[in-house]
């Protein structure tokens, strides 16, 4: 039987003021030091990954697909 979070239910994390504040200036480094557009944070892609970002704390190597992953990824999307 599937659980709730399975098919699309989720609770909504309700983030401190102070993890706020903390993913501010991660968004912020983030787009100084790899020469990012501010819009990329309002990209949907970047957006839909945030909401299924449900790890917590994480060697984002780990959770992340390498470049190469990805350019295969999108090769077998565009074939379909």
């Amino acid at each position: 039987q599937y659980k709730l979070n399975q098919v699309g239910f989720r609770r909504k994390a309700k983030l401190t003021f102070k993890q706020k504040n903390e993913l501010k200036e991660v968004h912020a480094q983030w787009i100084c030091t790899d020469f990012r557009p501010f819009t990329i944070l309002e990209d949907y892609g970047f957006e839909h990954l945030a909401n299924i970002a449900e790890h917590g704390l994480v060697d984002a190597k780990e959770l992340l697909p390498s470049w190469h992953t990805v350019t295969h990824n999108v090769d077998d999307l565009a074939a379909k």
